[in-house]
């Protein structure tokens, strides 16, 4: 479906999922940071720059063990639905990255859940700190 280190717009990422044409660029829940579509959750993270809201993770890819770590919205914790199906490996992440806000997002590969660690601090706009989820995935 998608090709490892290939820049995707995130609008093709939704028509390739969607099955569909999107006529404009309102493209619903794909314009969030996750997307859950049936069994698959689609990450769109920043790496290196804040997201557009302002806050920023220390979001990171280490492509020499294949390794990802992610961080969900300020207040994610582990007991959440979405986020419990991730650790029982209920739903397939698709990971996409950008190092640039302007840019398109990269595909990193499907992840695999690996560990999570909960209240770990993240800043949001202001630079203050917000408590959130951490979690490490391995790809393919």
């Amino acid at each position: 479906m998608f090709n490892s280190n290939e820049k995707y717009p995130r609008k093709i990422v939704a028509e390739k999922f969607e099955n569909k044409i999107f006529e404009d660029n309102r493209l619903g829940k794909w314009d969030t940071t996750l997307v859950v579509h049936n069994d698959n959750l689609v990450i769109f993270m920043n790496i290196g720059v804040p997201g557009k809201s302002g806050h920023f993770f220390n979001n990171n890819h280490n492509s020499s063990s294949r390794e990802i770590t992610w961080y969900g919205r300020p207040g994610t914790h582990s007991d959440q639905p979405l986020m419990k199906k991730i650790i029982q490996n209920q739903v397939s992440p698709f990971i996409f990255a950008r190092w640039d806000n302007s840019d398109d997002f990269t595909f990193i590969g499907k992840g695999n859940y690996v560990s999570h660690t909960d209240g770990v601090t993240g800043f949001d706009s202001e630079k203050n700190e917000i408590k959130t989820l951490e979690v490490k995935f391995n790809y393919v």
